[in-house]
């Protein structure tokens, strides 16, 4: 998307000959980080901004605040469809919204002015944290101000979302064990956001960033130290992104 078009999906080209989602036929150099002028699609009535988007079976999932949105194609050459889900449900945080597999798109979501986690499977999104969502609306809201937004990982059949709570600021973890059906709380772990490491998801590592140090900190070690720390830097910075690369000989 761009900020002229925040509803706006871009596709760009993986073949010499693409279609583009209008039906017609575009002839260009066959690169990937070429966007062709007329690959695009607009998702929804409005404009309003698209707050994620997720693969999930062959198909695109697109959030706004609101809606839910899946983009697919029925045949292959045809253009493909923009379908809404109709249930004025969508995902308030872009990092909250992880590919689960088998289980779905997970997502922290507003309807109605209540926040709930979802599940959602291409269908019908439905609500999996009913059990906690008092604690949830009060914990998210309230510490909606401060750099650390709710931000989601999958490991070892779990769903685990860190985010702020209460004026502190505090930090506070809700894991969902889809296996158990349960949902616990993690108060003792300042996370501020994941990385999943040395292989995807539950095969992996979990490392998370430390929400005021910069440390990075392997999920499963006992101890606050972690693996990769270095001193804390005299003015503390939120940790909101880590990510896994390929190794980078910079010497």
């Amino acid at each position: 998307k761009t900020s002229a078009n925040p509803s706006r999906v871009f596709f760009s080209a993986v073949a010499s000959t693409e279609r583009a989602p209008t039906g017609t036929l575009t002839v260009h150099g066959a690169n990937a980080e070429i966007f062709p002028a007329d690959h695009w699609i607009d998702v929804g009535d409005d404009n309003r901004p698209i707050t994620g988007i997720c693969v999930w079976r062959d198909e695109l999932f697109v959030f706004k605040e609101t809606e839910t949105f899946v983009i697919r194609l029925e045949f292959a050459g045809d253009p493909p469809t923009v379908w809404n889900t109709g249930q004025n449900v969508g995902a308030i945080s872009a990092r909250s919204i992880v590919n689960m597999g088998e289980q779905g798109v997970y997502f922290l979501g507003r309807r109605g002015g209540s926040l709930n986690v979802w599940r959602f499977r291409g269908g019908t999104a439905e609500p999996i944290s009913r059990q906690i969502e008092d604690d949830l609306n009060v914990d998210v809201l309230t510490g909606s101000s401060y750099t650390v937004q709710p931000n989601a990982a999958r490991y070892r059949d779990q769903y685990i979302m860190c985010f702020t709570h209460v004026s502190t600021p505090t930090y506070k973890i809700a894991r969902y064990d889809t296996i158990l059906d349960r949902w616990t709380w993690d108060t003792e772990v300042s996370a501020g956001c994941w990385a999943n490491y040395d292989g995807p998801e539950d095969t992996g590592q979990l490392y998370y960033g430390h929400a005021t140090n910069g440390w990075i900190v392997q999920w499963d070690k006992p101890t606050s130290a972690g693996d990769f720390v270095h001193s804390a830097p005299p003015n503390p910075a939120d940790a909101s992104l880590i990510f896994q690369t390929g190794w980078l000989d910079l010497g």
